[in-house]
């Protein structure tokens, strides 16, 4: 190599940099014999022809060229025209996302969440700020290495391998594949009836949008509950209010613990679960309470009382902890509901059950709103009814309603309600009422 050529970067070639000159030359040297299929042409050599010789590339492009791919800066736009013919930007996989970062350094939460670039990974804010909790397993409120290391090993790489396609999305064949594949699943054993329809089941539970695909987030839920039911289950079939408890403890990071006992979430969890009579919870009926009493965690925090304030709920839903796709104006329609007491001008909290119980439909109608946003048809209300999270005592209600009233049950009925047959009589009468009333106010 020629030695001038390095000594042009230096205006002086002094001992220190003398030194500095050897050292690169020296890790070059060990860098070319220890990465034989990898050939970096930093220089030409005297009587040979590079790689970049052969394409007919001149010296200035190939010293770019080089300092392009040996310094990438794929996170910014291309700034000449050359840039824009050679941009090929491949996101880093989801396992590799802090790859560059320090092994000594420990991340907060803040700098976790501004490092990563979550929307490539089909995941919202709110929703990394939840991972970094189930990956901070010292609950000291950073992350390090190891704990990062540990949390892709266990959870992340899995979710790769099952998606087949790289989209960070698993569809209803990616999930059936991966869920026949973990050995927890072999410890679950569903209703007859939900056999066959298992996978979308869950998918329905547990996905935050329409389509019913699984991101990262939901996948990680998923299988923090297959953990829960691995070490606490009574029988693959039920799991019983003590086992729950335990569950509940193992599946849910201690951050999100309510001080809300686990007995009113298991009732709670009986009252949604679509089998009149049960008195434990099947796995469909433990996933969903699970992942409500998740979500009613979040929005909730920083409190861990067992009653959500109308305050703290709109505040959880402008600052996006979790995509639950609610409004202030819906949530001011659930507080009022709940106030039974007329005179009450402040609306009293709102508890698990109820919560529970407002969640539920409403993740039913953003399922089916599909045409119109916030709005839903008759061929979709009747897709809503037939849905299997959808009340089967209200299914049966509807269906054992009587419709199709005689003479006689129409007039009790409109007695009832005050209904009357239309007269256009009454219309001319409004008329004089209110010219009259006009006269009288001038006088």
């Amino acid at each position: 190599m020629k030695i001038v050529t390095f000594a042009h970067l230096f205006r002086k070639l002094s001992i220190k940099n003398f030194f500095l000159l050897i050292y690169i030359i020296t890790t070059l040297y060990f860098t070319f014999i220890s990465t034989k299929s990898t050939k970096i042409f930093l220089l030409p050599r005297e009587n040979s022809i590079s790689f970049f010789e052969k394409k007919g590339i001149s010296e200035q492009k190939q010293f770019k060229y080089n300092q392009k791919n040996d310094y990438p800066n794929t996170s910014e736009a291309p700034v000449s025209s050359e840039d824009m013919a050679n941009t090929s930007y491949i996101p880093p996989m989801f396992s590799k996302c802090l790859f560059e970062e320090s092994p000594l350094r420990k991340l907060r939460q803040k700098d976790f969440i501004s490092t990563i670039k979550y929307a490539i990974y089909q995941l919202s804010r709110g929703e990394l700020e939840q991972i970094f909790n189930f990956a901070d397993m010292n609950h000291d409120d950073l992350i390090d290495h190891k704990e990062w290391d540990a949390f892709v090993t266990l959870f992340i790489l899995p979710f790769e391998a099952c998606d087949k396609n790289a989209d960070y999305l698993l569809d209803e064949s990616e999930l059936e594949a991966c869920f026949a594949a973990d050995p927890r699943s072999r410890l679950v054993r569903f209703p007859q009836k939900f056999e066959e329809q298992k996978i979308k089941i869950i998918m329905d539970i547990i996905s935050t949008r329409k389509i019913g695909d699984l991101n990262f987030s939901d996948y990680l839920i998923l299988r923090r509950a297959l953990f829960g039911w691995k070490e606490c289950q009574s029988t693959p079939e039920v799991i019983s209010i003590t086992a729950f408890r335990c569950a509940l403890k193992s599946a849910i990071p201690i951050k999100y613990h309510l001080k809300l006992d686990a007995e009113n979430i298991y009732k709670a969890g009986l009252k949604i679960s679509n089998r009149k009579g049960d008195t434990d919870l099947d796995f469909i009926s433990y996933l969903r309470v699970l992942y409500y009493a998740y979500v009613f965690s979040i929005l909730n925090m920083p409190n861990d009382t067992a009653f959500l304030d109308k305050t703290q709920f709109i505040k959880a839903v402008k600052e996006d902890r979790f995509p639950t796709f609610f409004s202030e104006d819906e949530i001011e329609a659930f507080y009022e509901f709940t106030n039974i007491n007329p005179m009450q001008l402040v609306n009293p909290p709102m508890g698990f059950g109820s919560f529970c119980f407002f969640f539920g439909f409403h993740r039913l109608f953003h399922k089916y709103s599909q045409k119109e946003e916030q709005q839903i048809n008759l061929e979709e209300l009747n897709d809503l009814i037939e849905d299997y999270l959808f009340p089967s005592a209200y299914r049966f209600a509807i269906d054992r309603s009587k419709t199709n009233f005689n003479k006689t049950d129409y007039l009790e009925v409109s007695l009832v309600l005050q209904r009357t047959r239309l007269n256009e009589r009454d219309f001319y009468f409004s008329f004089r009422e209110k010219q009259n009333q006009q006269t009288v106010n001038i006088f």
